[in-house]
């Protein structure tokens, strides 16, 4: 008996041996098909983003081609990331796109609303009629369908705002509604509200509005008259702030995972952080992320517009690594959005984006610049590109409030002079960098007047400049020049300061700025020697400087030696090479005369 107990002990162990062994070998299996599977994902995610960065280099027309050509348009179009199908719509055109959007997923559409019908924290009616309009142009059974399951407070939110609704009771005369009223059920009555506005544009697009819902309300009704008749009932019962306030948090909080984020909060973009502040920060970390490839695209508009050689796209040439590339062009992006956001700007173009992007890149560039005698791969490779940009951004705030202190207590300010005062090249640098967010003064150079900072060398070149308007500022109010003889658009700080300095060197005594040619003539007699100004001349100039201000000689040297060379290059290369004898009074513009 014994035995045979022990044998059914024996052979028990044996079968769960046998089954765990099959288990494991089952287990084993799911794993490899789980790898398998996860893999072909991973390499059919990569198949389409190199499809789509294909499609984004290409014309507006040839991409939509490409994409309504390919083998899975749907597949392709809704692989796209939200921000870059945005683009890649308004680029084609909005009413060219709209096989696009007929394919398009549901967070795509929801990624167009929340950026178009919002004005800050408010939503825009006629922005929703207009997208509701192209939606339903799209794919009008979709969109239906859409609204009722997905975005249903939305859409008795804008109907509160245009329609009443009354309710017949079964025995009511239909004609007690009055002639302003349709139905489409015989049940439920809808009259237009009497919506008016002052600007024909929008006069315009609100009945427009009326048509579009007319068209939406028509189409549930034949699609789904319970669902027709419920969201009615419940439109007119909406509480439109609370509504708007609560989708305005939901709309934030997607947005905010895309870098969107809310006004107050993208500001800090611009929070000012010192470049020695960099080393202190923790090292980020990058993530193995091939595998969520196939989850999260990766969204590449802004990352294929970085186009110029400068310290940042020198860095990101020496990065070898897939992946420490994928993860900078997310970061990148994010931190366009969170500029976007912070700027305040709808980017809908290509150019509007190419200008964030340029900015973004400039300020980086400008951060990476400051790090000097740093290797600039292991900067972004440790620390944010936002930090980076932030530590460059900090380096033009630090200009802008410099020159904001010393404005607004300026003698130029408190004397009320004209910008003629300073002339376009000084007075034109001076306005960029008193702007709540300043600009470099590029004077049509790049074919605009102002554009982004793109380097340190244009922070230096501006603060040059300042410094010699500063200099200049300061020596007219210790000489205690009377600001009311500077009554033409002719006379500038350079033709006062020359032209005192020669009446001084002439023992002229007369009040006022003005040099009669002759004693111009027999001042410039004495002022070059072989074109030249003579060395003892620029003595006597500093002599004339420190006695009318009391100033040592070596403070003005020290601030305004370069504003000072500056101005003589300038008085050699006008009237060096003319003989004192020809000198015409209409050709002289460095003196008053």
């Amino acid at each position: 008996m014994a035995s045979n107990n022990i044998e059914s002990i024996d052979i028990f162990k044996t079968l769960i041996i046998i089954y765990y062994s099959k288990i494991i070998i089952l287990k084993k299996k799911v794993n490899i098909m789980s790898d398998h599977h996860l893999q072909n994902r991973i390499n059919r995610n990569l198949q389409l983003m190199e499809e789509r960065r294909n499609i984004l280099m290409l014309p507006a027309e040839k991409a939509l081609d490409a994409i309504l050509d390919s083998n899975a348009p749907a597949t392709l179009v809704q692989s796209f990331p939200e921000e870059d199908l945005y683009m890649l719509i308004h680029d084609i055109g909005v009413e060219d796109a709209l096989p696009i959007l007929s394919i398009a997923s549901s967070d795509q559409w929801k990624f167009i609303i929340d950026i178009e019908v919002w004005s800050r924290d408010r939503i825009n009616h006629l922005s929703i009629t207009k997208w509701l309009d192209l939606l339903h142009q799209a794919e009008s059974k979709r969109t239906l369908n859409w609204l009722v399951f997905e975005n249903l407070e939305l859409f008795e939110f804008h109907l509160n705002k245009y329609i009443e609704v009354g309710i017949r009771e079964h025995d009511q005369d239909p004609s007690e509604f009055g002639e302003e009223y349709f139905t489409y059920d015989d049940f439920y009555f809808i009259k237009f509200k009497d919506l008016k506005s002052e600007d024909p544009a929008d006069q315009k697009v609100i009945d427009y509005g009326k048509e579009v819902i007319s068209n939406l309300l028509e189409n549930l009704s034949k699609m789904n008259n319970l669902a027709f008749q419920s969201i009615l009932h419940e439109a007119m019962s909406v509480i439109p702030p609370e509504i708007e306030e609560d989708d305005y948090r939901m709309r934030n909080v997607r947005l905010a995972e895309k870098g969107f984020l809310p006004f107050d909060e993208a500001i800090e973009i611009y929070a000012p952080l010192q470049p020695e502040d960099l080393s202190k920060k923790s090292s980020k970390i990058f993530p193995g992320i091939k595998g969520e490839v196939a989850l999260n695209p990766i969204p590449m508009y802004s990352f294929g517009m970085l186009n110029k050689n400068n310290k940042f796209t020198t860095a990101l040439a020496n990065i070898d690594n897939d992946e420490i590339l994928l993860q900078l062009q997310i970061e990148f992006a994010t931190l366009c959005n969170n500029i976007i956001s912070a700027d305040q700007k709808k980017v809908k173009e290509k150019e509007e984006l190419a200008y964030v992007v340029k900015k973004a890149c400039g300020f980086i560039s400008i951060g990476l610049e400051m790090q000097k005698d740093k290797n600039i791969v292991s900067i972004i490779k440790k620390n944010t590109l936002s930090d980076i940009f932030r530590s460059g951004y900090t380096q033009l705030m630090s200009l802008k409030w410099d020159t904001n202190r010393w404005f607004k207590n300026s003698w130029y300010k408190k004397g009320n002079l004209s910008p003629a005062f300073f002339g376009e090249d000084v007075f034109g640098v001076i306005g960029g960098l008193l702007l709540p967010k300043p600009l470099y003064f590029d004077n049509y150079k790049n074919k605009v007047m102002y554009r982004e900072f793109e380097s340190l060398d244009d922070i230096a070149i501006s603060e040059e400049i300042v410094t010699e308007a500063k200099g200049f500022d300061l020596i007219f109010s210790l000489m205690d020049i009377d600001r009311g003889l500077i009554n033409s658009e002719s006379i500038n700080y350079k033709n006062v300061i020359l032209t005192l300095w020669a009446k001084h060197y002439l023992g002229l005594k007369d009040e006022g700025f003005k040099i009669e040619l002759s004693d111009l003539k027999t001042f410039f007699g004495d002022l070059f020697s072989d074109k030249k100004i003579k060395t003892s001349m620029k003595e006597n100039f500093l002599s004339f400087l420190t006695a009318g201000t009391e100033l040592s000689t070596l403070d003005i040297s020290e601030n305004m030696g370069n504003s000072l060379e500056k101005l003589f290059n300038e008085v050699e290369s006008e009237y060096g090479p003319v003989e004192v004898k020809d000198l015409e009074a209409r050709y002289i513009e460095l003196f008053i005369l």
